[in-house]
């Protein structure tokens, strides 16, 4: 549907997401358009934590919604600066950004391709208070089978950017930092039920590294190779 959108600014909002915006958010972010180097504009907000997380008794969608803050938040300290993305070593989530911008995607996570492909084509990628533009997922239970889903599909976007010179990530700049952050945030949780599933959700994480590094990757494309070559 992008060939018939007919606005500058595209905002992106997946069929589970529930948009909560005011008029004044839309003017925000359009002011943050102004700056003509401005390409796209990341997420700062899990979709889980704007839900009244007291009403569920979910553990797993506790334990996604506080572990995805505990990143972003993460993400925003280590990456940016002055609410602008100046060292990118993991892709942040954009689904807000200029429409001459866009590019098909090719991986399995388009809001983690995007960024890369904004920052390619010149621009500058802001944060936006999280206070502001909330999306609030419309679902209210997630089972572990779903958070295990989840956490291999994103190993496999990962591997796949990786493979495409694109992920600057190591075990020293950015994994074994983020471990230390995490567990200094986790200690001080007084969310139970994320304070059970979190070790688990890292676990889910380090298997999907052992999964992906053991296994052949078929959906690598000789195009991803050649660009490789050429970067």
């Amino acid at each position: 549907i992008m060939p018939h959108t007919k606005g500058e600014i595209v905002i992106i909002n997946d069929a589970d997401w529930k948009l909560v915006a005011t008029k004044e958010d839309f003017e925000e972010i359009l002011a943050i358009f102004d700056d003509p180097k401005v390409g796209g504009i990341a997420e700062s907000q899990a979709m889980e934590m704007v839900t009244d997380l007291n009403k569920n008794k979910s553990i797993w969608f506790h334990t996604v919604a506080q572990a995805t803050q505990i990143w972003l938040d993460y993400m925003i300290k280590t990456q940016t600066k002055n609410n602008k993305v100046t060292d990118m070593r993991f892709p942040f989530l954009v689904n807000i950004f200029r429409k001459e911008l866009f590019r098909e995607n090719e991986t399995l996570a388009d809001d983690f391709e995007r960024p890369y492909n904004i920052l390619e084509q010149g621009y500058t990628i802001c944060t936006l208070s999280k206070y502001h533009f909330h999306r609030e997922a419309i679902y209210n239970n997630i089972t572990f089978k779903d958070m295990y889903k989840i956490r291999m599909r994103t190993a496999k976007a990962r591997k796949q950017l990786r493979q495409r010179n694109q992920l600057n990530a190591t075990l020293l700049n950015f994994y074994l930092p983020l471990q230390v952050y995490f567990v200094g945030r986790w200690i001080t949780l007084h969310d139970w039920r994320a304070k059970i599933g979190i070790p688990v959700w890292f676990m889910l994480l380090y298997l999907s590294f052992v999964k992906n590094w053991i296994t052949k990757d078929i959906s690598t494309t000789k195009e991803w190779q050649l660009r490789a070559q050429r970067q």
